[in-house]
């Protein structure tokens, strides 16, 4: 059985991978523009994603193409033809996140929040893990051992130990909804990257997580938090109450006290916010006066993935 993708067509060279199950021996790939053959070419380029994948990994194509072709460029296998990403992004599912980083994730940065579930990134990459907690504590606090060893400790929100304009990227995936002060960490999340660094982030959408009871969370009140830091502060008990009689569902008035102040008390990490999708675009869009454009919204239900290019010349505002 074959299988693969066309992933990347520029100007010169079409780029994939495809392989047949059934033989270890590398495949032939022809290149179509509008129905016609324009070049073939041996998938036998190794990949280290494709050999963390399948065992081998020579599975990777560059097909020549010729100077100024243009029209529906396409790839095949024998009879076999190979999906093309923007198909494979028009669906939804865990392989967007793969894809998305493909494209925009390149050079050094970091991941906020890890766990043992970091996301794929390219292998020229190079990523160090952020966290609350040492590597040990923090595995033994959510009994994940294999939790991805912790680079940087600090506070999400602030980043305190990573220096301005240090990173290429910042990943922080189902992160956003837990900060006390959203705009806040975005803004210190645009502060440790370079001009035109990215940030990557998946966030929950409310209509298909645990969080569908709850009210959205306004722009008004986020703008609030950034602009008075003591009101953050203030909220935090509403917000705890919110999460236990809306997510837990907690009815007793007494029980209700009683798991409040104890949630308080250990600092247990909730979502503190809830949006929509469309809540989460429509956000983005209007506090860009941080000093980024936004690259790319893509619904990928359960959530939203959000990319965020900083500004080439941006103070922290």
């Amino acid at each position: 059985m074959v299988e693969g993708y066309l992933e990347t067509v520029s100007d010169s060279v079409a780029l994939g991978w495809a392989r047949d199950t059934e033989t270890p021996q590398p495949v032939v790939v022809d290149v179509f523009c509008d129905g016609n053959k324009v070049g073939s070419a041996l998938a036998d380029i190794h990949r280290e994603d494709l050999q963390a994948a399948f065992g081998a990994g020579r599975h990777a194509f560059a097909v020549p193409l010729p100077a100024g072709v243009e029209g529906e460029i396409s790839a095949c296998v024998a009879n076999f033809k190979l999906t093309s990403l923007l198909d494979r992004l028009n669906s939804r599912g865990p392989h967007v996140r793969r894809i998305l980083a493909s494209s925009f994730i390149a050079g050094s940065g970091v991941e906020i929040g890890a766990l043992d579930k970091p996301m794929w990134t390219p292998p020229n990459s190079r990523v160090g893990y952020v966290d609350r907690l040492p590597t040990d504590e923090l595995r033994r606090h959510y009994n994940l051992p294999l939790a991805r060893a912790v680079d940087h400790v600090c506070d999400a929100q602030t980043l305190e130990t990573l220096p301005d304009t240090s990173q290429d990227f910042v990943i922080a995936n189902h992160v956003f909804e837990h900060m006390q002060s959203p705009l806040l960490a975005l803004a210190n999340w645009l502060r440790v990257l370079r001009p035109m660094g990215v940030l990557f982030m998946a966030i929950p959408d409310k209509r298909f997580t645990f969080d569908r009871a709850r009210p959205s969370t306004t722009l008004a009140h986020v703008l609030g938090e950034y602009h008075e830091p003591d009101s953050v502060k203030n909220h935090r008990r509403g917000h705890v109450e919110e999460w236990v009689r809306l997510v837990e569902r907690e009815e007793d008035s007494s029980r209700v006290e009683a798991r409040i102040q104890f949630l308080l008390d250990c600092d247990y990490s909730i979502h503190v916010h809830a949006w929509t999708g469309p809540e989460l675009a429509s956000l983005f869009a209007a506090v860009s006066w941080l000093g980024y454009e936004m690259e790319c919204y893509k619904f990928n239900d359960p959530e939203c993935v959000v990319i965020l290019r900083k500004s080439r010349d941006t103070a922290m505002k």
